[in-house]
């Protein structure tokens, strides 16, 4: 079993180490880890602070732990939006934290409230692997000799946004550009592709359907999608579901507890051979709006 355990953790420090970006299935709750240019897109004066956690494989040793936490706000009028967040990922004996901070311009393209933004982000990257909490049987391997391995990434990325009352696309290059203490080489590059808009189905804009998108694509690799779609039964409740290629199904919910406070619940059942060894990943968000006129700034 441990050999097992050994090689799973040697293939996820390998992934690590390529520096794969990670993904929520609450993408649509704020795309702020996504896309530089959603900061600022709540509108004039607005912003937002929020919470990620997820446990993903839950039940399988040394499965990916995930928690974020930061905050977004639009200033200057409406022509800047500001943006910065801090998480913490854990898989098996690798660690990693990311520091990101986000720029966006914003353009106002008509009268109906439609605005381009684009967007620049400076990450911050600190990857660590603890091979002392390896147990091998072959004493003289001297790549783990139970030292510790870290070392800390730079990135620039890039990201376009659209918004208008009811509908959202976005295109984000997360990072465009890598520069790394231990090698000069680039990162591989992830391009995404995430929207979503809302179908009213009465004139008080209660009930409404929400279907979502987001597209990942790297070079060499096919392209990964999550599709999903949610069912507003009232403007505060609602419940829905979501498909990720290769991956598994959610069950998705969001709910306005107040003007200001929301959240969400999913869980996914993985459907890839993992499916024998895990029960599911369960991912909560809590969003907090920022509205000026309501904190008296």
């Amino acid at each position: 079993m441990k050999y097992i355990l050994f090689i799973i953790s040697t293939l996820i420090s390998i992934t690590l180490h390529a520096q794969q970006e990670f993904q929520l299935t609450n993408f649509d709750a704020n795309a702020l880890f996504l896309n530089p240019a959603y900061a600022g897109s709540n509108g004039k004066d607005k912003g937002s602070l929020f919470l990620n956690y997820r446990d993903q494989w839950i039940g399988l040793e040394g499965s990916p732990k995930t928690m974020m936490i930061g905050g977004e706000y639009n200033i200057f009028e409406d022509k800047v939006g500001i943006g910065a967040s801090i998480s913490r990922e854990s898989i098996g004996i690798d660690n990693r934290i990311d520091l990101l901070t986000n720029y966006s311009y914003r353009l106002k393209i008509n009268e109906d409230d439609s605005y381009l933004s684009v967007g620049l982000r400076v990450g911050f990257h600190f990857f660590s692997s603890e091979f002392s909490k390896i147990n091998y049987s072959d004493a003289q391997d001297n790549i783990y000799d139970g030292q510790n391995d870290q070392f800390n990434v730079l990135t620039v990325g890039t990201g376009v946004y659209y918004t208008n009352k009811d509908t959202y696309l976005g295109i984000s290059i997360p990072a465009l550009t890598t520069i790394s203490q231990q090698s000069s080489e680039f990162r591989k590059q992830h391009f995404y592709l995430h929207g979503g808009s809302k179908v009213f189905f009465n004139d008080y804009n209660e009930k409404a359907l929400e279907p979502t998108l987001l597209l990942k694509y790297e070079f060499a690799a096919p392209i990964q999608y999550s599709l999903g779609a949610k069912f507003w039964f009232i403007s505060q409740f609602a419940i829905g579901a979501l498909y990720r290629s290769e991956d598994g199904i959610a069950i998705t919910s969001h709910l306005r507890l107040n003007e200001d406070l929301n959240m969400g619940v999913s869980y996914d059942f993985n459907t890839s051979e993992l499916k024998q060894d895990n029960v599911g990943s369960l991912e909560i968000y809590v969003g907090y709006n920022i509205t000026n006129d309501r904190v008296g700034w």
